[in-house]
């Protein structure tokens, strides 16, 4: 008779960083071996969220997958390899973070530079962000910086294109 000492499968865990900005994805690779027991021998992968909110596995079932963090925090994976009689399991802590928030730039346009008194003349802002912090959109406020105010008239000063009356 055929005595089965199955012995439990190994497990390493394979990534590159465990620190990521949210809204980004991390390749995970689960590396197991088993000694071939029982038979026929196959073993099965399982990826889990243990804790952590938003996040996405892309396939769960196999050694190697991508994990996606859509919100900031920490989040636990687990990984259980299984033989079919005997498992072995193994944690992933993962820090999602906000992106670095840089500042907006901008630039101004103008079809001509000399302005006539009486005339209206469209200005247009075209604003740069890079998406920091997430769910926020870009705002704008035209205003007078020199002169007299009360001789210019800025027709919509909350949005990127206005007109603007010198009088």
């Amino acid at each position: 008779t055929l005595l089965d000492n199955n012995e439990a499968p190994t497990l390493a865990l394979e990534f590159a960083d465990t620190n990521i900005i949210v809204n980004n994805t991390i390749k995970l690779m689960a590396v197991a071996d088993d000694d071939g027991m029982p038979q026929p021998s196959s073993l099965t992968v399982l990826w889990e969220v243990v804790s952590g909110t938003d996040v996405t596995i892309a396939t769960p079932d196999q050694a190697t997958t991508d994990v996606t963090f859509a919100a900031v925090g920490a989040a636990v994976l687990q990984v259980t390899v299984d033989d079919g009689e005997l498992s072995v399991s193994d944690l992933v802590t993962v820090g999602v973070s906000s992106p670095e928030n840089n500042a907006p730039t901008v630039s101004v346009a103008f079809a001509d530079s000399t302005i006539v008194v009486g005339s209206t003349i469209s200005i247009v802002a075209t604003g740069e962000d890079d998406g920091n912090p997430i769910g926020l959109t870009l705002s704008y406020a035209w205003s007078v910086k020199s002169g007299t105010a009360a001789n210019v008239s800025i027709a919509s000063p909350d949005q990127a294109t206005s007109d603007v009356t010198i009088s």
